[in-house]
């Protein structure tokens, strides 16, 4: 999961991780 919101932007991956935890 860390790998496709790595190709995301920081802004989504950061969300995307708060999302997931």
């Amino acid at each position: 999961m860390m790998a496709a919101s790595a190709s995301l932007t920081p802004r989504r991956s950061a969300a995307i991780v708060l999302i997931l935890h």
